[in-house]
């Protein structure tokens, strides 16, 4: 939605995930123009840059973002349930999303999420054995 808004406007869209308070707000240059709120009862972990609750995402004219990054999501025993990854593609202009259900072998809690998803970024096998793209 924001992606396709910078790329049909030509303008700079804002999103930014507020994972302690789950709600997303829109924005454009400094005015929000939307606000979207995340279940409570789920937990969320971003791999952007940090283990911190706020994301700030600037998407381009072009309708991309700067960096790849994914969100889990847990449920409330804190054992990831989803993935979604958003990658951005400077040539073809346009923002890909892939969304993922963990299988049922291996429980990956919430203290483990940065450590398994560091090796699985590496180690692709074993990504696809424990994730069923949707």
């Amino acid at each position: 939605m924001v992606s396709t808004t910078s790329l049909k406007q030509k303008t700079k869209q804002k999103l930014q995930l507020d994972l302690s308070a789950k709600k997303i707000i829109i924005s454009n240059k400094s005015l929000k123009t939307q606000e979207i709120k995340l279940p409570k009862d789920l937990i969320y972990f971003h791999t952007y840059t940090s283990n911190l609750n706020n994301l700030e995402l600037s998407f381009t004219q072009n309708g991309n973002i700067a960096k790849s990054f994914s969100i889990y999501i847990f449920n409330r025993a804190k054992k990831v349930r989803y993935k979604i990854s958003f990658y951005g593609f400077d040539r073809s202009k346009f923002l890909k999303i892939n969304n993922y259900r963990k299988k049922k072998n291996n429980e990956i809690s919430y203290s483990k999420i940065l450590d398994y998803h560091k090796s699985t970024n590496e180690d692709r096998e074993t990504f696809y054995k424990d994730w069923r793209k949707e």
